[in-house]
């Protein structure tokens, strides 16, 4: 191994790990440069490079996107973050009472997107935390507080909140469980935690920027060690307007949600078994992993594609059929057909 923090694996810290290479056509992993371990006491996937930028999300290069060598004012995937509020409602509304005033911190929440959209859902007192001083400037138009990670760590902010989300933003942390108790001390009592995580098995390990690569036994047995109590596990996916944006892996179990509460009362806790979850060995990992990566090619990828290309095929045609209906009764008529079975209407 290649450094101190290689001892451990980075979701529960042991150091039951094996190191591994895999190779895939459309799910490739991350460069040479990486070394992938997979840890045989949680079934996550750790990923460790000596040349790591920590000072990644400071900068926000790694969001800009350039067309033709120009530079976008903003990343296009922020319309996804934004969208991501409809199916976190559905999930967090039987925990938390919208009539009340609840105060809210969206940790890793970029350019408070998703936080907008929750606040006008809920009676949410917002404030939003990032490294990103884009995101938070933009924020801060939106009306929103925000606290800049570069500057102020979040133990020193005496704010405490009844709810705090963490969407897309544990895989990126170096040292996600002693961030996480960090975040705990800033939880009111019996207050809630959600968080959202890519699900190793359906999403390609390459992205630089994710540091852990969960299963949702992986990110139970997180939780578990956090003292929290796990009320509710589970699967989502990510909205399917990321199709525009050239991703089309969207499936029922593309990502893990878990909602975990600050309480001393531990009693009916959502349990996962180990030896259903977590392989015995790489080679049965890697079958694992590639036995999913070939089914969401079978099933997934093929109807997320499908059902745009016959969507815009049938706008295409209507508009083809409208055109040439409207063309020949002006040529022939003098008048548009079209517009008097509209105004009809």
């Amino acid at each position: 191994m290649n450094n101190e923090f290689e001892s451990l694996c980075r979701c529960c810290e042991s150091s039951e790990l094996e190191k591994f290479e895999i190779k895939h056509f459309v799910f490739s992993p991350k460069s040479k440069e990486w070394d992938s371990f997979y840890c045989y006491e949680c079934g996550a996937v750790s990923d460790f490079n000596k040349n790591y930028n920590k000072n990644i999300y400071s900068t926000g290069n790694y969001r800009d996107i350039k067309i033709n060598g120009v530079k976008a004012p903003i990343d296009f995937y922020s319309e996804i973050s934004f969208l991501r509020w409809k199916h976190i409602d559905k999930i967090i509304r039987k925990h938390l009472d919208s009539k009340k005033k609840l105060s809210h911190l969206d940790y890793g929440g970029y350019t408070g997107f998703l936080q907008f959209a929750l606040k006008q859902k809920y009676n949410f007192d917002c404030t939003l935390a990032d490294f990103d001083e884009k995101g938070l400037a933009i924020a801060k138009i939106m009306g929103l507080e925000t606290i800049n990670l570069n500057t102020v760590k979040i133990t020193e902010d005496k704010k405490k909140y009844n709810f705090i989300s963490l969407v897309h933003v544990i895989e990126h942390m170096e040292k996600p469980l002693d961030e996480i108790h960090n975040l705990i001390k800033s939880l009111n009592d019996e207050g809630i935690i959600y968080a959202e995580v890519p699900n190793v098995f359906c999403f390609p390990m390459s992205d630089k920027t994710h540091l852990t690569n969960f299963s949702i036994y992986a990110i139970h047995k997180f939780f578990k060690k956090t003292g929290l109590k796990i009320l509710d596990i589970d699967y989502c996916t990510t909205p399917r307007e990321s199709i525009k944006h050239n991703y089309y892996y969207n499936s029922k179990k593309e990502n893990i949600y878990v909602i975990a509460k600050k309480t001393e009362l531990n009693e009916n806790q959502v349990d996962l078994e180990k030896k259903s979850f977590v392989c015995k060995n790489i080679l049965e990992f890697k079958k694992k992993l590639l036995i999913s990566y070939s089914l969401i090619m079978l099933k997934d990828i093929p109807f997320n594609l499908s059902r745009t290309f016959f969507k815009n095929t049938k706008t295409a045609m209507l508009f083809f059929l409208y055109g040439l209906i409207d063309l020949v009764s002006l040529k022939l008529l003098n008048f548009s057909i079209i517009n008097k079975l509209i105004k009809k209407k």
